[in-house]
């Protein structure tokens, strides 16, 4: 199915965006976390519970 389109296949460039954007977000966030468990693997440390990352920006929180 498109991504760009509703679900009675009408172009939806609006919700389209705002989906794409949060998936990004999504990556970014994901890409640092792994990053950060690596640097701590790499130190001799292992993280041992949940990291949660707040935007500056935004405000927005990550779990």
């Amino acid at each position: 199915m498109d991504d760009k389109r509703n679900s009675e296949n009408y172009p939806d460039p609006t919700a389209y965006a705002v989906i794409k954007s949060i998936s990004d977000d999504e990556k970014r966030v994901s890409m640092l976390i792994k990053s950060i468990k690596q640097i701590a693997i790499l130190c001799g440390y292992e993280i041992t519970n949940r990291i949660e990352i707040r935007e500056r920006k935004s405000g927005k929180l990550y779990r």
